[in-house]
């Protein structure tokens, strides 16, 4: 008869991401096959994951089952989040294995700032990998896909409004004056292995926003798309009180790359205080400017005429510019 032996295995001291585990595991080897009648993860806090399946080590041919709730997803730089529930299911050769997993997430934090609860999606195939994220009412707003062999070509896309954009643009600046409400899809691809291979395109459809209590906004279809090099500005039609102002073209995002931007229409003045200290100007200009060049020295060309401008510094008022 095939020889079998069976093990009893139990641990109160590991840890995962510095988090204290309890681990409780009963296997049978009888022949080529190695069962686990279960495997079990136990925090804290009340957390659990479960494991059971069996495994053909003459075949190589795995088949894994897997139950959890209330516990901390694995740890990632900037993101916090709390697992629910899940269901996972293995099944293969090791070379080629097929699974799917889903689970209900708690709170989803990234930079502290709160993401919409959500149900995550993943199932792999010989090659590829597939997540969805989904929001309470079952809508995506997040994908992936991925090859699992080297050069690890990937692909993402992100439905921004279900996200809080201006929130989160907050925790990368110094300046809490920034307001921003977006529409629109971003999508990106890369191979994980060569991230100058990135390439990525925001498509928009409206855009809202206010620094220190000036609004402006996108109200028209428009684009950027770019790479690690250069962000390419396609249709951006900014609007806002007496101002509508086009602006396409290049701006770069390494010091090789070369600025190439065209701007026209008109504005008012006022929008230039958030950034001039111990200076407030007013009026309205129209505009024709180009720049290219180096962004450290750009060189600009163009037509600028301003009207009923006026200025106050050093508490001495100047009107009537033009």
């Amino acid at each position: 008869s095939a020889p079998r032996a069976t093990a009893h295995v139990r641990s109160e001291s590991l840890s995962a991401s510095g988090i204290p585990l309890e681990l409780d595991a009963d296997l049978v080897w009888a022949g080529s096959r190695i069962r686990l009648d279960e495997l079990a993860l136990r925090n804290d806090s009340g957390g659990s994951l479960t494991l059971a399946g069996d495994y053909d080590v003459a075949s190589s041919v795995l088949s894994l089952q897997g139950r959890g709730a209330n516990f901390t997803a694995p740890s990632i730089p900037e993101l916090d989040a709390s697992v629910r529930s899940l269901e996972l299911t293995l099944e293969g050769s090791l070379g080629q294995l097929k699974g799917q997993a889903s689970a209900a997430l708690g709170e989803i934090r990234f930079r502290g700032v709160p993401l919409p609860a959500a149900m995550l999606d993943l199932e792999t195939s010989a090659g590829e990998a597939r997540m969805t994220i989904l929001d309470a009412s079952d809508g995506p707003w997040a994908s992936v896909t991925a090859d699992t062999t080297a050069p690890y070509r990937a692909e993402a896309k992100l439905e921004l409004d279900a996200l809080p954009v201006g929130a989160l643009l907050r925790t990368y600046s110094d300046d809490d004056g920034i307001e921003l409400d977006i529409d629109g899809v971003l999508s990106a691809t890369a191979e994980l292995i060569d991230l100058s291979t990135l390439r990525f395109r925001l498509d928009g459809d409206k855009l809202l926003g206010a620094y220190r209590d000036l609004g402006f906004g996108i109200r028209s279809a428009f684009a950027l798309e770019g790479d690690p090099n250069a962000v390419r500005l396609e249709n951006i039609r900014l609007v806002g009180d007496d101002t509508g102002i086009v602006i396409e073209g290049q701006v770069p995002l390494t010091p090789e790359s070369l600025l190439d931007l065209h701007a026209n229409g008109a504005t008012r003045l006022e929008l230039l205080n958030p950034w001039i200290e111990d200076l407030e100007v007013g009026g309205e200009a129209e505009l024709e400017v180009r720049a290219t060049g180096k962004l450290s020295e750009p060189s600009l060309e163009g037509e600028l005429s301003i009207s009923r401008a006026s200025a106050r510094v050093a508490g001495m008022d100047v009107a009537g510019v033009r």
